[in-house]
């Protein structure tokens, strides 16, 4: 299974592609350009903070789910952070080992 390249998507899309043309250029599927972009608008990613994100932190803040239930039920703002910084620890410590 490929992952799905957000960050190409919503590049395509700040330049004015619209998601058939993303989706035929990407070589993606529509479904996939409308989850991405669906996703990033629910959001409010800017273009600003989408360049300075790398590609994995775009993909999984737009579509990896982890679930932390007692956490997000409480701090359901800190979520998109706390999906980061897992990712970054998870990160580090495949780098260290």
């Amino acid at each position: 299974m490929n992952k799905i390249r957000a960050k190409e998507i919503l590049e395509a899309r700040h330049q004015g592609l619209s998601m058939n043309e993303i989706a035929k250029t990407l070589h993606v599927s529509k479904h996939s350009v409308s989850a991405v972009c669906s996703r990033a608008a629910a959001k409010e990613l800017t273009p600003q903070r989408i360049g300075a994100m790398s590609d994995n932190e775009i993909y999984i803040l737009l579509l990896c789910y982890i679930s932390f239930k007692v956490i997000t039920i409480h701090f359901a703002p800190f979520a998109d952070v706390l999906a980061l910084s897992v990712y970054r620890i998870i990160v580090m410590l495949f780098y260290l080992s």
